[in-house]
C-alpha cells in the first residue's frame, strides 16, 4: 500500500497510542513528518514521502494510465530543502497550490499542470491528448489548463486535438503539422478503417503506441489492412514506439524522404 498520512491513520481508526506501538514492533515506519509506511511502498512512493513531497508531473500521469514519453529518473514535487541525496526530477510546487493535500501523488488535472509549466510543448501535447482521449479529463478542462499559460505557449498548444490516441501518434502529427503538411488523425476509409494518420491525400502512417509487438492477431490485422489500402491507391508507412521514440532523429529524415516524392498529394483510386 502507498504511504499514508498520520491523519489517515487516526481516521481509520488508529490510536495514537496503537502507532506509537505499531511504530516500536517494526510494523509501522516513520518516513518524515506526517507519513508513514505500512509496508508495500514502492522506491518513488518512499522517496517522495521520506522528504515530504509528493509524486507528480509525468511519473503520476504514467501511474493514473497517460500515456507519457520515456522518463528514466521519478518527477517529484518536493520542497526546496528537501532534494539533496534523492535520485530524480525535482519539480517546486507553487506557493499555496495543494501542498496540505494526503494522497502521495497529485491528481491527474494537477500533474497536466504541472508538465505544461515544467515540459516542452510536445510533451504538454501528448500527455493532454492521452489523458482526454482515456477520458480522465474533458475538453473543456483542458482548454482551462492552456488557457492558464503564457499566451505565446498557450498558442503552440492550440495544437490540441483530441482525436490522438496515444504518444507516438501525437509526436508524429506535430512532427508533421510544423513543416506544414496536411495531416489528419483517426481518419476512416472506406475498406480499411480508421487509420492513424492521413497525411496530404493518399499516405497513411500508423503509429505503435507500445514497445513491444501485440500479438500475431494484430500483426495480421493490421498486415491485412494494409493490403487492402495500397490496393485502393495509399501508401502504408508503419513505425515503432522505438523508431519514434528511441531513434527519432532518423526517423525523420526517412518521413522526409517519403514526403519528398510527393506521392502524398496524389488521390487515391477510389477517388
Amino acid at each position: 500500500m502507498p504511504p499514508v498520512t498520520y491523519a489517515a491513520l487516526l481516521e481509520c481508526g488508529w490510536t495514537r497510542h496503537a502507532i506509537r506501538e505499531a511504530i516500536a514492533r517494526g510494523s509501522l515506519r516513520r518516513l518524515s513528518r506526517g507519513w508513514y509506511d505500512a509496508g508495500g511502498c514502492s522506491g518513488d512512493e518512499l522517496a517522495a514521502a521520506a522528504r515530504g513531497g509528493r509524486i507528480g508531473c509525468l511519473t503520476a500521469l504514467r501511474d493514473h494510465g497517460v500515456w507519457v514519453p520515456p522518463t528514466t529518473h521519478p518527477h517529484l514535487i518536493t520542497p526546496r530543502w528537501q532534494r539533496a541525496g534523492v535520485t530524480g526530477i525535482h519539480h517546486p510546487l507553487p506557493r499555496g497550490r495543494l501542498w496540505e493535500r494526503e494522497a502521495i501523488r497529485y491528481d491527474v488535472v494537477e500533474c497536466l499542470r504541472q508538465v505544461l509549466r515544467h515540459h516542452d510543448v510536445e510533451t504538454s501535447l501528448i500527455v493532454l491528448e492521452s489523458a482526454c482521449h482515456l477520458r480522465l479529463v474533458s475538453e473543456a478542462t483542458v482548454s482551462e489548463l492552456i488557457a492558464e499559460r503564457p499566451k505565446p505557449v498557450a498558442e503552440q498548444l492550440a495544437r490540441f486535438d483530441a482525436r490522438s490516441e496515444s504518444g507516438t501518434e501525437t509526436r508524429v502529427r506535430l512532427f508533421l503539422a510544423r513543416l506544414g503538411y496536411r495531416v489528419r488523425p483517426q481518419v476512416r476509409i472506406l475498406g480499411v478503417g480508421r487509420v492513424d494518420l492521413l497525411v496530404g491525400e493518399s499516405l497513411i502512417v500508423e503509429c505503435d503506441s507500445h514497445a513491444h509487438h501485440t500479438g500475431e492477431a494484430h500483426y495480421r490485422g493490421d498486415r491485412s489492412r494494409d493490403l487492402h489500402a495500397t490496393a485502393l491507391g495509399y501508401r502504408v508507412v508503419r513505425l515503432t514506439w522505438e523508431q519514434v521514440f528511441l531513434t527519432w532523429t532518423d526517423t525523420q529524415a526517412l518521413l522526409l524522404q517519403h514526403l519528398r516524392t510527393r506521392r502524398y498529394r496524389r488521390p487515391p483510386l477510389a477517388s
